[in-house]
């Protein structure tokens, strides 16, 4: 039985444009036919395109978490606009005739289950480790962690002011050239260090917390590398985050092997942004998620090439419960990291509102304190994502404040980079008690403070974004 509606349509569209057409295409009467099968996992139909002949387009239900989209059209966007118009016919509810599945689809269905019966038997395979080609790939990024610390010592034996556009001009070249040792993580870091160091208006203190991330990931990267020559196995290490800092590639079968995954879990997005990350060279969407399983809060990144012509699709806001049959997650140990190859999207219930809202942290000096913890680590260069309870929410002086159950406050920092704050002023009386916050810590060397950026208000019915 097909269970979709205009929202869940919406979340499979490659764009806003072609959610207006297929819109379109489903209220103008451009379908000749619209057929379903007797048993409902399967919409087809026939639409009228702007050649001679009409296209034939159909979206399989067959598995529910991961639809599979088809039409004849030359289009190079899943869904296209003609199964966007089909889905969105059947959700509205106009009249389906009950048809026999046609043989082309019978049969790319049964090659698809062949295909994934295979894939299965290959996972039930672990590939054998060639150790060889892995301790050569070791000590390779190890030489690359030796030449990165040279470099860094003579950006700091130079002094920042004392570094000239030829300067500049040679760390790119060694930023490249870092790029031989598979630690793409560390070149990525080196990469940020000169572009700050390239900026007419030099921020020195932002040069020098780079500096010294950088002499700690190297040295924390040499030490995790030591050691897992070390290790008879050569085991990647699942207790940090250390493997991806240095710039490992997570697959999922990996993550599988070494037990990092959930089953059946039940996810929704607390927050959702893009940016750009000029250092990798990549458009980013971030997705901050509460799992309503363990009341965790999770991260979906999304990496999408800069320089690409044409932006293969990015993530977007979605509003919805997200029910996962596996969820791998990343090692790392505050909003890990998660993916997914399949899930299924429901209508968020009050209950789903209700469970992440009382998930919330409700003692703020607790929360201070495991954040000032994660500080210690010189790894952790971004801060915790926190949902804070708060029986008030208002204005001392020029400052949004929260307070929580024992009186203690939270001032909520403002950023002109955001919305944030700003957007508090529009919300009316109701909010102001008793609710729910979604911020993102900071931290301000220069008054040694932390600080919270607000990113979404939840409730037991709902969530307001403040950002995007």
């Amino acid at each position: 039985m097909i269970n979709i509606n205009e929202t869940y349509i919406d979340s499979l569209a490659t764009n806003a444009n072609a959610i207006k057409k297929g819109r379109q295409l489903a209220n103008d009467g451009s379908f000749i036919k619209l057929n379903k099968s007797d048993d409902e996992t399967i919409i087809f139909g026939e639409c009228k395109g702007s050649g001679k002949k009409n296209y034939l387009c159909s979206a399989d239900f067959i598995d529910q978490s991961n639809p599979v989209f088809r039409c004849n059209c030359p289009s190079k966007q899943f869904p296209c606009k003609h199964n966007l118009g089909l889905m969105y016919s059947f959700a509205n509810e106009k009249e389906f005739t009950v048809e026999s599945i046609p043989e082309d689809i019978l049969e790319k269905r049964e090659k698809k289950e062949k295909r994934e019966k295979n894939k299965a038997e290959k996972k039930k395979t672990p590939k054998k480790k060639n150790k060889t080609a892995i301790k050569k790939k070791i000590n390779a990024q190890l030489e690359g962690i030796e030449l990165l610390d040279k470099i860094v010592k003579s950006i700091l034996k130079k002094g920042f002011g004392n570094i000239s556009k030829e300067d500049i001009k040679e760390l790119n070249s060694q930023v490249k050239e870092i790029g031989n040792y598979y630690i793409s993580g560390l070149q990525s870091e080196l990469k940020r260090l000169t572009l700050l160091l390239s900026n007419k208006e030099r921020n020195n203190e932002v040069i020098m917390k780079q500096i010294m991330y950088l002499k700690a990931l190297n040295k924390e990267g040499k030490k995790h590398l030591l050691n897992r020559l070390e290790d008879e196995d050569l085991n990647l290490a699942v207790d940090s985050n250390i493997e991806e800092l240095l710039g490992h590639a997570w697959k999922l079968t990996e993550l599988e092997e070494l037990g990092q995954f959930e089953k059946d879990a039940n996810l929704i997005q607390l927050s959702f942004t893009s940016f750009t990350d000029d250092a990798r060279g990549e458009n980013i969407d971030k997705g901050i998620f509460m799992n309503l399983n363990t009341g965790d809060i999770q991260t979906t990144y999304n990496y999408r090439p800069i320089k690409r012509k044409s932006d293969p699709k990015g993530e977007y806001p979605v509003s919805t419960l997200l029910e996962i049959p596996t969820l791998y997650i990343y090692p790392g140990d505050s909003n890990p990291r998660i993916r997914w190859e399949e899930m299924i999207i429901k209508e968020a219930s009050a209950n789903d509102y209700e469970k992440a809202f009382n998930y919330a942290e409700k003692s703020y000096d607790e929360v201070v304190k495991k954040v000032k913890n994660y500080i210690k680590s010189p790894l952790n260069k971004t801060l915790p994502n926190v949902l804070l309870h708060y029986s008030k929410l208002g204005k001392i002086d020029d400052n949004w404040v929260i307070e929580d159950i024992d009186g203690k406050r939270l001032v909520l920092k403002q950023d002109s980079d955001r919305l944030g704050c700003s957007v508090l002023y529009l919300l009316n009386s109701d909010y102001m008690t008793s609710q729910a916050i979604l911020v993102e810590f900071d931290y301000d060397v220069q008054t040694k403070r932390l600080e919270a950026y607000p990113l979404s208000i939840v409730n037991k019915e709902k969530i307001v974004r403040l950002t995007y």
